[in-house]
């Protein structure tokens, strides 16, 4: 009787040591902490380069910012997040994709994001010389003469058209339709489409009219 006593005062020792241990880690074990959501900012994730000839021209990044929640400490310290790359290799058009944000660990994010990369062709300036201007409506009998005969252009357009330009795709003309004698006359320019006229040098030239014969 004593031997099985003593089993039976060990194995209540050894339940009550159990119970102990589980209560002490219950009530002491440290809660996880979640702490008040911060909205922080966006920042995109933008790889690759437009084909040639484009470029971004602009980026939008819909919502701008993103609840964080998780860690107090780790919140504490982060202002802003940024996305999974954006891929724009060869794009010519504009991207639009939705991502998720790169937490940092610990912390997790409210939901995705939009971004839209903004693509056009490169615009470029440029000077075009040796225009020819053409005299129109003289009258008949008469004979006009324009000095100088060339003038110079500065234009602006998608950098793949004007590398393709020359003064012959311009159009350059008077008004020969005044009395005899010598005129200053605006020059008016005809411009290839996509093409933006800046200047024309000169803007005036000098028009001579006489009989012919």
């Amino acid at each position: 009787m004593r031997r099985l006593s003593e089993q039976h005062f060990m194995l209540l020792l050894s339940f009550l040591t159990a119970i102990g241990l589980w209560l002490y880690v219950t009530l002491t074990r440290a809660p996880v902490e979640f702490g008040t959501p911060k909205s922080v900012a966006v920042i995109p994730t933008i790889v690759g380069r437009p084909a040639s000839g484009y470029s971004v021209v602009g980026l939008d990044v819909f919502p701008q910012t993103v609840n964080l929640s998780g860690n107090p400490a780790r919140l504490a310290i982060v202002e802003s997040v940024i996305t999974e790359p954006v891929n724009i290799e060869g794009a010519i058009q504009d991207v639009v994709q939705e991502v998720s944000v790169v937490t940092p660990i610990g912390l997790t994010a409210s939901k995705r994001i939009q971004v839209s990369v903004q693509i056009a062709p490169t615009m470029a300036v440029t000077l075009i010389a040796g225009v020819r201007i053409e005299v129109s409506n003289v009258p008949s009998g008469a004979v006009a003469e324009v000095e100088p005969k060339t003038i110079q252009v500065r234009v602006k357009g998608p950098i793949s058209v004007l590398s393709q330009l020359g003064p012959e795709d311009f159009l350059a003309r008077v008004d020969g339709d005044v009395q005899e004698g010598r005129r200053r006359v605006k020059v008016v320019i005809e411009s290839p489409q996509q093409v933006e006229l800046l200047r024309v040098m000169p803007a005036e030239v000098v028009v001579t009219v006489r009989k012919g014969g």
